[in-house]
């Protein structure tokens, strides 16, 4: 009974990491989902931030949306509004270093200060991608790519809890094409 023990527990907690990874990618796919979707609905630009410093770095994500005045006058960064409460991604999963990497593109008007548990994160303590009331990404040219690992950000550097030398050992990829914003998914 031990050793049976001792060979099926390790096994079991493994497939219990890789599933923290895998609802985690859902819980992005869907909400990157959920801003294009919002986007072509409501004729909006759509943002999806992601917190990039301070406790939550790389795991909480929220969307925005920047939606024509009824009367056509013109829009600033006060007229951005969060449309979803922060959400965080499973314990011990997070992103990369760069989410949205591939996307560059500043929106105009800017986002505004973006509030993270009641105080202003600076310009660079967020990243984002932004879509179009068509669909597609707002000014890009080449997809847009997060990626989920097994992990956690210890300062500025990214340590894999379960690694393969300096790589992931298990990943959760997502891009979102540029002219359409479809979502493609590369899992391992």
């Amino acid at each position: 009974m031990i050793l049976m023990t001792s060979l099926i527990a390790p096994a079991v907690s493994n497939f219990g990491r890789a599933g923290s990874l895998t609802n985690g990618g859902n819980l992005l796919y869907d909400t990157l989902g959920l801003a294009r979707q919002n986007a072509m609905t409501r004729g909006a630009l759509t943002a999806m931030v992601m917190i990039t410093e301070g406790e939550d770095s790389h795991r909480a994500f929220s969307i925005f949306e920047l939606a024509p005045k009824a009367d056509g006058s013109q829009l600033t960064s006060a007229d951005w509004k969060q449309l979803t409460r922060w959400q965080k991604l499973p314990e011990g999963i997070v992103s990369e270093s760069n989410p949205f990497e591939g996307f560059s593109t500043v929106v105009s008007p800017a986002l505004p200060a973006i509030k993270y548990q009641g105080e202003d994160i600076s310009s660079s303590g967020f990243k984002y991608v932004v879509f179009q009331p068509n669909g597609g990404l707002y000014n890009a040219t080449l997809p847009a790519r997060i990626q989920l690992v097994e992990g956690y950000w210890s300062g500025a550097s990214l340590k894999y809890t379960r690694n393969k030398g300096n790589e992931p050992a298990n990943f959760y990829e997502l891009f979102v094409l540029p002219a359409s914003g479809r979502l493609k998914l590369n899992r391992l």
